[in-house]
């Protein structure tokens, strides 16, 4: 029985070391705007997400996963079809800032018929992190996750 609580505490100890090493990652504001266009049956969002953490560190960008969207990779080198997402850092003498700009767009007037009409929904989160979204780095040759619990949101644009 000793042995299992000692392994119980082993196990929790490194878990609060894991985070500990994954920490300096901080989520300053996430914003969603919901816009419909003029057209009917064209909508989408608009996502924006500011991080900061301490110059001191290095850390490279992997993805997000945002909850109705589904993954998208953070490279500069990856394209994506039909979400656009840019990422734009900005450096002082003690931070690093990261803003992460998504944006979706959603044309049901496309379908033939009305059975086809697609339905946001939630796509599978592959990280395995609860939130709204999700940003996967590394840091210290390990990849880290930074929960988006949830989105302040916008008034939604409507398109005339």
């Amino acid at each position: 029985m000793k042995r299992v609580l000692a392994l119980a505490v082993h196990v929790v100890m490194l878990s609060f070391c894991d985070a500990k090493k994954c920490s300096p990652l901080k989520l300053i504001s996430a914003t969603r705007t919901e816009w419909a266009g003029g057209v009917a049956g064209r909508h989408g969002s608009n996502y924006n997400l500011e991080l900061r953490f301490s110059s001191k560190y290095k850390i490279e960008l992997d993805s997000v996963w945002f909850k109705t969207e589904g993954t998208y990779g953070l490279k500069q080198e990856e394209n994506h079809s039909a979400f656009s997402l840019q990422v734009k850092t900005k450096t002082s003498s003690t931070n690093t800032f990261f803003e992460i700009i998504g944006g979706s767009f959603h044309d049901d007037g496309l379908r033939q018929h009305p059975d086809d009409f697609e339905k946001l929904q939630d796509v599978s989160n592959p990280f395995r992190v609860k939130g709204e979204a999700v940003v996967s780095y590394f840091f210290n040759k390990k990849k880290c996750f930074l929960a988006i619990p949830v989105f302040s949101n916008n008034p939604p644009i409507n398109y005339p």
